[in-house]
């Protein structure tokens, strides 16, 4: 998947899609400068032409390697989003993998267009998950082609084999996939290089439990969310303090109370 992107976006990229690609890139860099030690800039550059299958690559392709790579996770952690809610709301698929598999070219790409845009999520009720980010660029109609449409069908067709394993897509375990997809998808030297060091969950409650001492009716921010570990952490305290009162009161107090924010657009993908 990571390789047919970076390859679309090499060679048949439309002007929307460079449009994306360079905001992206200039957001990233603000929040990522490359300023940094030589030799670990030269070692990123090796991480991210290795996943390529290349020696070497120039800066500017080494970026689209990276986009490709959060383009990768951002397609199938929303995937993955969508099946958990659909079983949180309905109790079971609104679309099952297996035959979101089968569907020809058109349909494939009809459905990731209103998954992106955040349709699919406004059809069970929950409006701004999705908004269109800088990962929806491969489902325009004019960037389509036949090598996105097969891959992506690779891609859910193996999701599928995981669809009867309830473990798998269940709901509390959802944060922890997340976060294990994507050290296993970004190379480490490359996180390490841009700042990226995950919180682990234990250490987060610690944290919090520290930090809040006693206090009632406590408010929290988490200025660099990451993948969300504090923010689960605070939502997780809120609903131990507030267990007993009606739901519609809970999810009130939770967004009242509970604030994140991160320059990554990934990193708030993730935590959403």
């Amino acid at each position: 998947l990571i390789k047919t992107l970076y390859k679309t976006l090499k060679n048949s990229a439309t002007a929307r899609t460079h449009m994306l690609n360079s905001e992206w890139e200039r957001l990233f860099k603000l929040g990522h400068e490359d300023k940094s030690k030589q030799k670990t800039i030269e070692e990123r550059g090796i991480a991210l032409s290795e996943v390529i299958g290349k020696d070497s690559l120039p800066i500017a392709d080494q970026y689209k390697v990276l986009f490709s790579i959060q383009t990768a996770y951002a397609i199938i952690i929303k995937l993955i989003a969508y099946r958990v809610i659909s079983d949180i709301v309905f109790r079971s698929p609104l679309q099952s993998f297996k035959s979101l598999a089968k569907s020809n070219s058109t349909d494939l790409r009809i459905f990731f267009s209103d998954f992106e845009d955040g349709a699919t999520f406004r059809e069970v009720g929950i409006d701004n998950l999705l908004e269109g980010d800088f990962f929806a660029w491969y489902c325009a109609k004019e960037q389509w082609n036949k090598e996105l449409y097969s891959v992506l069908t690779e891609t859910i067709s193996r999701l599928a084999n995981y669809e009867d394993k309830q473990d798998i897509f269940n709901k509390s375990n959802v944060n922890d996939l997340f976060r294990e997809f994507y050290l296993k998808i970004m190379p480490s030297i490359v996180r390490y290089s841009l700042g990226e060091f995950y919180t682990p969950k234990w250490l987060s409650q610690h944290v919090l439990e520290n930090s809040i001492n006693g206090r009632k009716k406590w408010k929290g921010l988490d200025p660099c969310a990451g993948s969300g570990t504090f923010v689960i952490a605070m939502i997780e305290q809120i609903l131990k303090e507030d267990k007993g009162m009606k739901k519609e009161d809970i999810f009130f107090d939770i967004l009242n109370r509970v604030k994140a924010i991160d320059l990554n657009p990934l990193a708030v993908l993730t935590a959403r």
